[in-house]
């Protein structure tokens, strides 16, 4: 079994309404119901596992473990004390709500909660958890590419490009400079989530040379699709919209971009 990182940030349990009748001699165990049968995580690794926990007797008391293939279990984390009431009053007891918080880097891993409750009877159930190998993608960061007259612009270095000049149709001329290839994906291609599939769309696609459709006359909004590789990373670009304004300086042009690149 691979190694998987777990990390769980909140236990909640849940609870709106009053329960007023008493308990019964020989009350049933505790029944445990996940919310999905399995779950498979996205890049980055977190998930929230939800679902609810019916106890005639009521709860005292819930763990939470890792089960390695050998069958050897790992506590996480224990609950001991609940807040406020039992959710529903359900026809055959009380039926407690929970959720917690994880973390699986890669590989597949069994989660096993297990409820005591307060005649002492004890209930295990397992759900499997996949973890999705690889490196996630940052959220959409912005900056900007400015150009000040015939200066040569700022902000394009980091992903290998350069923008010294305009064309004569007025359209910024933005090039390679450092970068070892740049592409032109499609809209879609904004949601790729991780490294490893960026990776796979840029290799796949053919180098441009150079981008050329961010008019130097006008301000407009686009939503074009770009990715370079520069110093071995690839970093996913969007043009958003451009600004155009005059000053003593000259025409300064403002390209308006957001990127995701490799996550730590």
């Amino acid at each position: 079994m691979k190694k998987v990182s777990i990390l769980f940030t909140a236990i909640a349990f849940m609870a709106v309404g009053v329960f007023t009748s008493c308990e019964e001699e020989g009350s049933m165990a505790p029944i445990i119901t996940f919310d999905d049968a399995s779950y498979t995580v996205g890049a980055g690794g977190a998930i929230t596992i939800t679902g609810e926990i019916e106890s005639e007797a009521g709860l005292d008391e819930v763990r939470v473990f890792e089960v390695n293939d050998a069958g050897d279990e790992t506590q996480l984390e224990v609950v001991t004390s609940f807040k406020g009431l039992p959710i529903t009053e359900g026809a055959d007891g009380l039926t407690y709500a929970f959720r917690f918080d994880l973390n699986v880097s890669d590989g597949t891993v069994q989660v096993k909660i297990r409820a005591t409750d307060k005649d002492d009877q004890e209930t295990s159930k397992t759900v499997s958890v996949t973890g999705a190998a690889g490196t996630a993608l940052t959220v959409a960061q912005s900056t900007t590419w400015e150009r000040v007259a015939a200066n040569a612009a700022t902000g394009l270095s980091m992903f290998g490009l350069k923008w010294t000049s305009n064309l004569k149709a007025v359209s910024a001329n933005i090039q390679k400079d450092g970068a070892t290839k740049l592409v032109e994906l499609s809209a879609s291609d904004w949601d790729i989530e991780s490294y490893e599939d960026l990776v796979t769309a840029v290799d796949q696609a053919s180098d441009i040379g150079s981008y050329n459709e961010v008019s130097a006359g006008a301000n407009a909004t686009y939503n074009d699709i770009l990715a370079t590789v520069h110093n071995g990373e690839y970093f996913l670009i969007k043009v958003v919209d451009s600004e155009i304004s005059t000053s003593n300086a000259g025409t300064t042009i403002l390209i308006n971009i957001e990127y995701k690149e490799a996550a730590e």
